[in-house]
Formats: C-alpha cells, sequence, structure tokens
C-alpha cells in the first residue's frame, strides 16, 4: 500500500508524519497508549498490525549521517587533508 508493508503502517506515516528516529518512536508510544484505552470488544475491529521497523528503518541511515556529522572539527580537518593529498598525489 503505498510503497508501505501494510495499511496500517501507511496510515501511521500519513497520520504522524514523521520525520526522524524519535518521531517514529513518540508516534509508537502514542498509539500504543490510544490502543490499551480502546474496550477489548472494539480492538477485534483495530488493524493495529504496524510495522514499526519499516518504519524505523527509513531514518536509520539519517542517524548514522547525524553520528558521522558530530565528529570533531580536527578530525573532519585531518580527513579533508588526506583526500587532499590523494587528490594531489594522482596529478603528479
Amino acid at each position: 500500500m503505498n510503497g508501505w508493508t501494510n495499511r496500517a503502517t501507511w496510515l501511521i506515516e500519513l497520520w504522524f508524519n514523521p520525520e526522524s528516529l524519535q518521531d517514529v518512536r513518540s508516534a509508537k508510544e502514542h498509539f500504543e497508549t490510544a490502543i490499551d484505552k480502546v474496550p477489548d470488544f472494539l480492538k477485534d475491529f483495530i488493524d493495529s498490525d504496524v510495522n514499526w521497523e519499516e518504519l524505523e528503518e527509513q531514518f536509520k541511515e539519517d542517524e548514522e549521517d547525524d553520528e558521522e556529522d558530530d565528529e570533531e572539527p580536527e578530525e573532519w580537518i585531518m580527513k579533508q587533508q588526506v583526500h587532499f593529498d590523494e587528490m594531489n598525489s594522482h596529478d603528479e
């Protein structure tokens, strides 16, 4: 359904519109809290088979990129210097 595993997963994306891993986790907590408040006989009518892993997966790469962005400026400068040196060594 629209690129998602199932309708429940798609609806979480639609209604909560998570933009980060933390947003997905907050949506999950909010959703599960709301489901717990529903009377048991109505729970049978609710499709709660949300694929939370799929929703989280879309942000795992972003989180890893953010960790790389957190490196110390000195480390970044050294990496750039190595890259620059490698580029110049090919010109010689």
